[in-house]
């Protein structure tokens, strides 16, 4: 059922986010041939053309960037907490798949929205010159990887890597969560819903600096800090990087599921849809 789920999703969110990505690529094109030929002539309505194509690129890199923000949001807030919430939380669903399915849609649009402005801005700089620096500079790079599968490094390599992902997928999530949580707790009032939502969500990032400031003040008054500090990143080469990017993982873990488990009890339990 949850794979059901996720297609549903992903066919309402593409109606908005496919024509953006394709918009943000055609734009790129339009930029590439402004920064290439129309601002280089000596034409004030070339260059006024090319100064155009190029705030249009502008312009859709940032609207792809917030409407995957915004899609997420939206998702959330029309399908489970609007007037659709009454069908849709009827259905032998669980609320878990539910806010499951929009956490891997969600994680799957940012993914898209990432490859995507990194071509875009490719794309905008593309050159035949620019084309030969790049090969060349991966068949340097495939050159010290060579070096270094042969290192005794290459292990720490795979698991920095595996732990930049983990940290970047808990990351989204738990990004995800912030506004899921304020959502279904700002809905679970009888009144100004969406007041208590934008305000829970200020609310729960003030916790949470606040809890950031209480520990980091606690461990460096009583010591722990420096004593953490002198056992883990004395650690020699690349082994030290293995304590910090667990560290942010463990954090967006902790934060993320005591948000999720709120946002599951209050669609579960508390939510009003009147």
């Amino acid at each position: 059922m949850l794979r059901k789920l996720i297609k549903h999703e992903f066919r309402a969110t593409a109606r908005i986010m496919l024509p953006l990505i394709m918009l943000a690529l055609v734009t790129a094109v339009g930029g590439n041939i402004s920064v290439k030929y129309l601002l280089e002539t000596e034409s004030s309505a070339l260059n006024i053309i090319g100064i155009i194509l190029l705030t249009a690129f502008v312009v859709a890199m940032a609207a792809v960037c917030i409407m995957a923000v915004v899609v997420m949001v939206q998702r959330f807030y029309k399908n489970l907490l609007q007037d659709e919430g009454y069908i849709t939380l009827t259905l032998p669903v669980s609320v878990h798949q539910h806010i499951w399915s929009k956490l891997v849609v969600s994680f799957v649009w940012f993914t898209i929205t990432f490859i995507v402005v990194v071509l875009a801005v490719f794309i905008l700089v593309y050159d035949m010159g620019m084309m030969h620096k790049f090969l060349a500079g991966f068949e340097g790079l495939g050159g010290e990887l060579s070096k270094l599968a042969q290192s005794k490094d290459f292990v720490h390599v795979i698991l920095i890597a595996i732990e930049l992902l983990i940290m970047i997928v808990s990351g989204a999530v738990f990004s995800c969560m912030q506004f899921y949580a304020s959502l279904a707790l700002g809905h679970s009032f009888a009144k100004s819903k969406m007041l208590f939502s934008v305000l829970l969500f200020f609310g729960i990032n003030f916790i949470m600096q606040l809890i950031n400031g209480s520990v980091a003040a606690v461990a460096g008054n009583t010591g722990l800090s420096d004593r953490l500090f002198d056992r883990f990143f004395n650690l020699q080469g690349m082994a030290g990087v293995h304590p910090v990017l667990i560290a942010f993982i463990l954090y967006n873990a902790l934060f993320g599921t005591v948000l999720y488990f709120a946002s599951a009890h209050c669609l579960k339990n508390r939510l009003n849809l009147e």
